[in-house]
């Protein structure tokens, strides 16, 4: 899904997915599937054109269930965009990562 709104002097994307992919083990023939949640939500300031700045936030929250056990995959990222006078510049910043099996 996604949305669009305005804040201000920034423009906001947002794009939730729910995906739902399943799987077979080559070898082992076991079954597996992927459920979860990413989401993103990217917002550009508008007032700086031609220079830009854009933020993007990134959230990933899954697990793969199946016959040959469960893992969890999570993560957030951040990522800052800019272009101004002519110089690009990205800096990004990850939290909270972590896999576990269960």
């Amino acid at each position: 899904m996604l949305t669009e709104t305005r804040e201000n002097i920034w423009i906001i994307l947002k794009i939730d997915e729910h995906p739902v992919i399943t799987g077979i083990g080559e070898t082992s023939g076991a079954t597996y599937q992927v459920v979860g949640d990413s989401g993103y939500e990217i917002k550009f300031n508008e007032s700086l054109l031609p220079n830009f700045s854009a933020t993007e936030q990134y959230l990933v929250n899954f697990g793969i269930v199946g016959d040959g056990g469960n893992y969890h995959f999570h993560e957030n990222a951040t990522i800052v965009l800019s272009y101004v006078n002519g110089v690009f510049q990205v800096s990004t910043k990850h939290d909270n990562f972590f896999v576990f099996c269960q």
